[in-house]
């Protein structure tokens, strides 16, 4: 027992996972929270001239939008004030899932334990980038279409 204790002892028990930029003086930031998951907002200031870095004083629950383990693999991205996150669900590990948080609609996620959409934790590895273009069309319509 005293192996795991010691094990433990030298870990940090919040290993930040989520990184995002929410606006021009913001970012996201969410941790583990030694195995529960927070968030916060990190002011930076517009300009690094201005020397902010600055913590909010507000914590929110970071389920699902941070694993509770740092060794969990997850990604994230922070898009119109709405995160995207892929991560466990669980403190097990065993329920992963993608989930839409933050923002004003309504959070929701992929269906619980439905293994065709993710299967297990070395699907989560890759990164993607969403490229959004805007095309204006003759009849006044805006569409936004995301290169992958």
């Amino acid at each position: 027992m005293y192996e795991i204790v010691h094990f433990f002892q030298k870990e940090c028990s919040n290993f930040i996972r989520v990184l995002q930029p929410f606006n021009q003086t913001h970012l996201y930031i969410c941790g583990t929270g030694a195995f529960h998951p927070i968030c916060s907002f990190l002011e930076m200031g517009k300009r690094a001239e201005e020397n902010i870095f600055r913590l909010a004083s507000h914590f929110e629950n970071g389920r699902g939008k941070s694993p509770y383990d740092p060794k969990m693999l997850s990604a994230s991205l922070l898009i119109d004030g709405e995160l995207y996150s892929g991560t466990s669900a669980d403190f097990m590990g065993r329920d992963f899932a993608i989930f839409r948080t933050l923002g004003d609609q309504h959070p929701i996620r992929t269906e619980q334990h439905d293994s065709r959409w993710l299967n297990g934790k070395t699907t989560l590895k890759k990164t993607v980038f969403f490229i959004p273009e805007e095309i204006h069309f003759p009849e006044k319509k805006l569409s936004v279409f995301c290169t992958v």
